[in-house]
């Protein structure tokens, strides 16, 4: 048996953990055929509504989006991606507020950005105003470097001047007049890509996509747009074990989630989107 090179094999290793903290985005993986087949639908300029239970994997999954069309990558994990035929590629992040944006959506862009090139314009303590994502290839001329603007719908004074947008990503149920406004703030001539990720918890935040996508068309295209369930706990009806449409949560994540509500009456949203 020939020997190891125990020295050019931590090299080895050393070099591919180093590329996973330069571009995580690159080893990013779909944790479910929902989130899949969401992909494949925004690539075809559906508007996409990914309905999901707590811990589902749906923030994940929808800066995984923003950071792939950021970065002008050609395929995310299979799917092939349009190419955006622009010199700066402008995306924007829509938030309920400055807590659920600190806590929750921005981190998830940061962590998938890693120590790709970019630059963060803080808007205050901690929270992001701003991106400006190198995009793979590119120069170091930022003028050609993407944008990712995040917008906080609660401290919106005014209209949101919402114009020459490439994508939008709305994490929770975006305010209906904000999210109708960044339907029609594409390019001149050009295409808008549209995603939704939300645990729907109060009617008066989702109610309106619950009567916009229509429950008989779940899983289906209608009218441009398509609704995907992302179940983060459920029951097989034939054994009764616990299951998860998130491939990546574990046995005792499954466990922790039902502790968690087994009391709660209110937990179909939280667990079953």
């Amino acid at each position: 048996m020939a020997a190891i090179d125990l020295e050019a094999a931590g090299a080895q290793a050393l070099a591919g953990l180093s590329l996973r903290e330069d571009q995580p985005i690159a080893f990013w993986k779909h944790s479910s055929e929902a989130t899949r087949k969401a992909s494949a639908a925004v690539t075809r300029r559906l508007e996409t509504y990914i309905r999901a239970g707590s811990l589902g994997g749906k923030t994940e999954w929808g800066a995984a989006m923003g950071c792939a069309y950021a970065l002008r990558m050609s395929v995310l994990d299979g799917i092939k991606l349009p190419r955006i035929r622009k010199k700066r590629v402008t995306g924007v992040v829509l938030c309920l507020d400055y807590p659920q944006q600190k806590f929750s959506v921005q981190p998830a862009y940061l962590r998938l950005l890693g120590n790709w090139p970019h630059k963060i314009r803080w808007k205050q303590d901690g929270i992001v105003g701003s991106l400006t994502v190198k995009p793979i290839g590119a120069t170091d001329d930022e003028s050609t470097w993407s944008e990712v603007s995040f917008i906080s719908q609660a401290n919106l004074k005014a209209g949101t001047g919402a114009r020459g947008v490439d994508w939008v990503h709305a994490d929770e149920p975006p305010v209906e007049r904000v999210w109708r406004e960044f339907r029609k703030a594409a390019h001149a001539g050009e295409y808008i890509y549209l995603w939704i990720t939300a645990t729907p918890l109060y009617v008066s935040q989702y109610g309106w996509l619950r009567d916009e996508y229509e429950k008989q068309y779940e899983g289906r295209e209608h009218h441009g747009r398509i609704e995907l369930r992302l179940r983060s706990l459920y029951y097989d009806p034939a054994t009764g074990e616990r299951k998860s449409d998130n491939a990546a949560l574990t046995t005792e994540d499954l466990q922790q989630l039902e502790w968690r509500y087994e009391k709660d009456n209110a937990a179909r949203g939280p667990l079953g989107g």
